[in-house]
C-alpha cells in the first residue's frame, strides 16, 4: 500500500517477501509499474498485493496479449479466479483479447467514457490450443481464447491509462 508516496508494507506482506518466489514477482511488479510513472506504479503494487495470494504469478510475457476488464469484472475475477468473460465474450463464445498495438483502439471503441478499467497481460505462448488469432476489425488478427479466463494465467496487471 502507498501512503503519501511512501510504500507501506504490512507485517503479512513483509513475511510474504521472505519467499524468494514472491520477492522475484514483487520486483517484476515494481519494474513494470515504474515504467508507467509514479502514480501507476503505486496502483500496480496495490494490485500485486491483491493478487499474490490469488494465484497470479507476476512475470514478463514473451508474447503479450491484453484483456481489458471493467471494475466489476475485475472484482469478480479476483473473487472467483476464473470467468467466462464479459457479456460480449459470452455472446461471441470466446474471450476477446488485443495485442499491445490494438488495445488503445479497443478501449476507444468498446469502453469509451468508462473509468476504473483494469488491463491484464497474458502470455499467448502459455494459453494453449484454446487461443486462436482470428481476423476481426479491418482484417487484423485478434487473439481469441476459447475457454475460461483464469487469473492464474495472467502475468501482469495495471490500471488502464491512455
Amino acid at each position: 500500500m502507498v501512503n503519501n508516496g511512501v510504500l507501506v508494507q504490512t507485517a503479512h506482506q513483509k513475511m510474504l517477501l521472505d519467499s524468494p518466489e514472491v520477492k522475484q514477482q514483487y520486483d517484476v511488479a515494481l519494474i513494470y509499474g515504474r515504467s508507467f510513472g509514479p502514480s501507476v506504479a503505486d496502483m500496480v503494487i496495490d494490485l500485486f498485493w491483491l493478487t499474490v495470494t490469488k494465484g497470479l504469478k507476476w512475470s514478463l510475457a514473451n508474447q503479450p496479449i491484453l484483456k481489458v476488464l471493467r471494475a466489476q469484472e475485475w472484482a469478480s475475477l479476483l473473487d472467483l479466479t476464473v470467468t467466462s468473460g464479459a457479456p460480449i465474450d459470452q455472446q461471441d463464445g470466446f474471450i476477446h483479447f488485443s495485442s499491445e498495438t490494438q488495445v488503445t483502439e479497443t478501449v476507444a471503441r468498446h469502453f469509451k467514457g468508462e473509468t476504473g478499467l483494469i488491463l491484464l497481460t497474458f502470455d499467448a505462448s502459455t494459453l494453449g490450443d484454446g487461443l486462436r488469432f482470428e481476423p476481426s476489425r479491418g482484417g487484423q488478427l485478434f487473439p481469441h481464447l476459447y475457454g475460461p479466463l483464469r487469473l492464474q494465467d495472467a502475468c501482469l496487471v495495471r490500471p488502464w491509462t491512455a
